[in-house]
């Protein structure tokens, strides 16, 4: 993208440069075809030419502009035609030599046509592409272009150096930016040096940051300080953002210490946070602060944070940095935040932050704050980021707030968590609330949980809550899961209710698993069970 910048402002420049002679072309044109010169055979032959090249017919249009030549060396049509014979050489692709031997011609056979400009900006061109091909002979073009009155001409001549790639070019580069009064040119020398990165020319950047009046120029000198690092741009990098009035270099200059990220900025930085006011500046000094990981910022990030009506990128930002530095200075901050700030992501992002604390001193807090979020939150996000805190926490204290959102929640997003957290917990206030839901619950997924959890638990009623559902659970896999886990209990409470499900289960699944899970029983009962449904099958 930034290429692409580049280069479309390198032909804007181009453009504009050249406006003036397309203002003279289009003069040129409108005499010529106007006047007549007293019959005008040559004229005719001009006009015969230009409707050749508009068709591209190019040598046709070449031999007659050739013969206008020829026929009348002194007709005013002899520089145009001239300049057109060159650029049908150029159109054919495989002509360049031709075309720019025919543009050299015009400029020294007619040093004072109005087509002189644009011939020498063109030989330019081609003698890039020429030097490209190989033939270094044509590199003294480009060269010494930059020496010319025309400001096209010397343009181009930047442009062609650019695309030659060639690092020998820098000392010039660097020559041009001290010395050449034309900001158009001086511009494009900042930008190929931003594009070759070239560290050599450091010391006129940094003086042309401190004396420079084009914006422009200062930008491209900005963005060429974010390609190379030198401690020496510091300095001047702090003055400029203390003393520039335009915040588009303000900003940039915020960007290119962001790269830098020397601790000796954090000062200045801090500055602009505070007291600036441009939210978009304070945003961006957020962001180069946030590359130091330096404790200073902590009180500056709780005063953004204690600000009612602070903007609310700030907050943000803000809040992201304090997730990511272990400082219990943040804790009181966050907890404000949590408790009264209206916009659910800035709560969210509260939350994030006092997960970083959950291991700490201050875990009771934290604990504290989490429980408190449940209780009273609305948000549902919310809710569940400070579930999946709890869960982590593993603490005893949040079990009465858990069995409380089982019992009255409807989310069941909410209350699938809650359930996770109970089954790794070893509270045993937690086997009833897992067997309520099992018995009672709507959501199939909920009573499964809520089985697998059971499961874990060493506790006397947890076998007839897996009886309880072998005998009336809708769901067939629910109670194959019960099977399984009276299985492994190995109670004998789970012999009858296995033969039950074993002679009369509605589902075929259900009755088979059943006999192979009495198969596991050391039980009289259980073996007659099993002999018994052996021979009905065998008179069958």
């Amino acid at each position: 993208m930034r290429e692409l910048f580049r280069r479309l402002l390198a032909i804007g420049i181009l453009l504009f440069l050249a406006a003036p002679q397309l203002i003279a072309q289009t003069s040129s044109f409108a005499y010529s075809e106007e006047s007549t010169w007293g019959g005008g055979e040559d004229f005719k032959l001009f006009d015969e030419g230009k409707r050749l090249r508009n068709e591209q017919k190019w040598r046709e249009a070449i031999a007659v502009f050739q013969k206008l030549r020829q026929q009348f060396p002194q007709s005013v049509y002899a520089d145009d035609a001239q300049f057109w014979i060159a650029y049908c050489f150029k159109k054919q692709g495989d002509k360049t030599e031709e075309a720019f031997r025919n543009y050299e011609k015009l400029v020294q056979e007619h040093p004072q046509s109005s087509w002189v400009d644009d011939a020498e900006a063109e030989m330019v061109e081609l003698a890039r592409d020429l030097v490209a091909q190989g033939k270094s002979e044509y590199r003294r073009y480009v060269d010494t272009a930059l020496e010319k009155e025309s400001r096209m001409a010397r343009l181009q001549a930047l442009l062609a150096l650019g695309d030659l790639k060639d690092r020998k070019a820098i000392p010039l580069l660097v020559d041009i930016l001290n010395k050449e009064k034309d900001a158009a040119i001086r511009l494009r020398a900042m930008m190929m040096l931003e594009e070759f990165e070239a560290p050599e020319a450091m010391p006129a950047v940094l003086q042309t940051l401190k004396t420079e009046e084009n914006k422009d120029i200062k930008l491209r000198a900005l963005y060429y300080l974010e390609n190379v690092y030198d401690e020496r741009a510091l300095a001047v990098l702090l003055e400029l953002l203390r003393t520039e009035k335009d915040p588009d270099l303000r900003l940039r200059t915020l960007y290119v210490l962001e790269e830098m990220s020397s601790s000796a900025a954090a000062p200045a930085l801090l500055e602009v946070l505070q007291n600036d006011a441009d939210p978009n500046l304070r945003l961006r000094a957020l962001y180069a602060l946030e590359e130091l990981n330096d404790e200073r910022v902590v009180p500056a990030l709780l005063n953004v944070l204690s600000k009612k009506e602070e903007n609310h990128d700030l907050k943000l930002r803000a809040l992201y940095m304090l997730e990511e530095i272990d400082d219990l200075r943040a804790i009181p901050g966050l907890l404000q935040v949590l408790k009264t700030e209206t916009d659910a992501n800035l709560r969210l992002r509260a939350l994030y932050g006092l997960e970083k604390h959950k291991d700490s001193v201050a875990a009771q807090e934290v604990l504290a704050a989490l429980l408190e979020v449940l209780r009273d939150e609305k948000d549902s996000e919310l809710r569940l980021r400070a579930l999946y805190i709890l869960e982590d926490m593993e603490s005893a204290e949040g079990i009465p707030a858990l069995i409380e959102l089982l019992a009255k929640e409807q989310d069941s997003n909410l209350r699938l968590r809650a359930l996770y957290i109970l089954e790794k917990s070893d509270d045993s206030r937690a086997v009833p609330a897992l067997i309520h839901v099992l018995a009672n619950d709507e959501d199939a997924n909920l009573r499964l949980r809520a089985l697998y959890a059971l499961e874990d638990k060493d506790a006397p009623e947890v076998v007839p809550a897996f009886i309880e559902t072998l005998r009336n659970d809708s769901e067939a896999n629910l109670r194959l899961r019960a099977i399984a886990a009276l299985e492994e209990t190995q109670d004998e409470r789970a012999i009858t209710p296995l033969i039950d499900a074993a002679k009369s289960d509605s589902n075929r699944e259900v009755r088979s698993r059943a006999l192979v899970a009495l198969r596991a029983f050391d039980d009289e009962r259980a073996a007659a069970a099993l002999i018994e449904f052996l021979q009905r099958e065998y008179k069958e």
